[in-house]
């Protein structure tokens, strides 16, 4: 890679765009790259600085590019790295010290590891993936102290492994259509955190979703001064979590009480998910009409509104609680041990939601004439146009 596409780019330099495209036809309102100038229609907000350097691989058309070799190793006053339409397979050639960097984007480009990013990065703030493919999240910095928004969107992810597991500020994570199947390996606390996003996954389970947040429970005597007049205390709402299009089998497992009130309280929520017959009946049992019109004609708050519900009939809400007491994988081993102990609920929800894990556990133990193997097997087999079938 030629060394003077890089050199405009020195160690006073704070943004920093690496992009390939016609500037007739971008929307950027500026390029500036190898002393060539073009006026076009829109800008990116945090290019809009003259001080932004734009390296345009557009006016290199002869030259090949398989990553950021030839960069400057130090980078000691760059706050802004935005990177997009790039044939960059990785990162690898990305400045290893970048001590003041706060915002490091890459779209729309081919990015399908992220190999190459810094071990370190103690002042990065926000960090977005979006509309590559990416499969995924391994070489994610390990020390990002200050990292505040997370956004991974529109990737091949399927796991969060790696995802990083010190970010002590973390307050929003957006991980939005990719092909996520669990939220395993997003930490059990996140202090500060006050937006979760998963739209558009293939989520099965809320099981790991996060426990722990910087909210304000009620003390004991809140809770006895709430159950004696239910309209006295507004419950403090601080965290928007959104798994709405995912494909979610079951409730269980989730750590996050207030949470669960949220999802069987909205149909909008709990007729989105794929829930088992049993399920739909115990909740719609819970969403009593009468009580429902009678708690909205008061001016009440929607924690409010959901204990009154409560309050009115604990003891729907409670077998709502019990039939979601055990996860999937606990209800197999139960089985296991012995069959007759399950309920026909246990029964249905773990054929229902019993997934590749549990399949296995089954197989295991029992022969393939099992019924409730055959039922898990069957539905987690998918039929080819060829003739063939494969698990999901």
């Amino acid at each position: 890679m030629s060394s003077n596409i890089w050199h405009e780019i020195t160690e006073d330099t704070r943004k920093l765009l690496i992009t390939n495209e016609n500037p007739k036809s971008s929307n950027l309102k500026t390029f500036r790259c190898e002393e060539k100038h073009e006026n076009l229609r829109r800008s990116v907000i945090i290019l809009e600085s003259p001080e932004c350097v734009i390296v345009n691989l557009f006016y290199h058309p002869k030259i090949e590019f398989g990553n950021l070799k030839g960069m400057p190793e130090n980078l000691p006053n760059l706050e802004v790295l935005f990177i997009r339409n790039q044939e960059f397979p990785n990162l690898i050639g990305l400045p290893k010290n970048l001590p003041k960097l706060k915002n490091l984007t890459v779209v729309s480009s081919s990015l399908k590891n992220l190999k190459g990013i810094p071990y370190e990065l103690p002042s990065l703030e926000r960090f977005k993936i979006d509309n590559v493919p990416l499969e995924s999240i391994k070489y994610m910095p390990k020390s990002i102290p200050r990292l505040k928004t997370i956004r991974i969107t529109r990737t091949n992810i399927e796991t969060l492994e790696y995802f990083p597991a010190n970010a002590p500020v973390l307050q929003e994570i957006h991980l939005v259509r990719n092909k996520l199947i669990s939220l395993k390996g997003i930490p059990s606390e996140i202090p500060f955190l006050k937006k979760l996003n998963v739209f558009y996954n293939q989520i099965t389970s809320l099981e790991h979703l996060p426990s722990k947040f910087n909210k304000r429970y009620l003390s004991d005597r809140d809770k006895q001064k709430l159950i004696r007049n239910p309209h006295s205390i507004k419950l403090e709402r601080n965290i928007e979590i959104f798994v709405w299009n995912n494909p979610i089998r079951t409730l269980s497992g989730i750590k996050f009480p207030d949470f669960f009130k949220r999802i069987i309280h909205y149909e909008d929520y709990y007729k989105n998910f794929q829930l088992c017959p049993i399920a739909i009946k115990l909740i719609d049992d819970y969403h009593d009409k009468k009580i429902r019109q009678e708690t909205y004609k008061v001016n009440m708050s929607t924690d409010e509104l959901i204990t009154h519900a409560m309050i009115k009939d604990p003891a729907k809400y409670d077998a709502i609680v019990e039939f979601y007491s055990k996860t999937p994988m606990e209800l197999a081993q139960q089985y296991i041990e012995n069959p007759k102990s399950l309920s026909e609920g246990d029964i249905e929800r773990l054929g229902w939601e019993g997934g590749y894990e549990v399949r296995q556990l089954l197989e295991s133990n029992f022969s393939p004439e099992n019924h409730l193997l055959n039922v898990i097997s069957q539905r987690l087999t998918h039929k080819l146009p060829s003739g063939f079938s494969i698990l999901k």
